[in-house]
C-alpha cells in the first residue's frame, strides 16, 4: 500500500531502499518486497553493529512496481495472510 501511495500522492518514478547483505541475497525475500534490482552500495565498518557488513542498495522503477504488485499481492495471500478490512464503523472483515 505504501508504494502505491507514494506513487500516486508524490508522482515517484522509483521504489529504493537498503538491506543487509544476508536479505539481499534472498529471492523470496526480495520478491516479497517487489524490488526489482539489488546492487551493492556499501561495504565495510558498520558501528551500529560493531562489525564489517555488506549493503545493497534495492529499486524498481514505477513500471517494474506496477507490474510486479499484483503478484505480490497474490503471494502474501498464499503465505496465509488474510487481509483483513476495516469498515468505517470499525468492524473487521465487513
Amino acid at each position: 500500500m505504501a508504494k502505491i501511495l507514494t506513487m500516486e500522492l508524490f508522482g515517484s518514478d522509483w521504489d529504493t531502499g537498503i538491506v543487509l547483505s544476508n536479505s539481499a541475497q534472498r529471492r523470496d525475500l526480495m520478491a516479497a518486497y517487489g524490488f526489482a534490482k539489488a546492487e551493492l552500495c556499501y561495504s565495510g565498518f558498520f558501528p551500529p553493529l560493531h562489525r564489517d557488513e555488506t549493503f545493497f542498495l534495492v529499486r524498481s522503477t514505477r513500471e517494474q512496481t506496477l507490474r510486479d504488485l499484483p503478484n505480490v499481492m497474490a503471494g502474501l495471500r498464499e503465505d496465509g495472510e488474510t487481509p483483513v478490512l476495516t469498515t468505517r464503523a470499525g468492524s473487521r472483515n465487513g
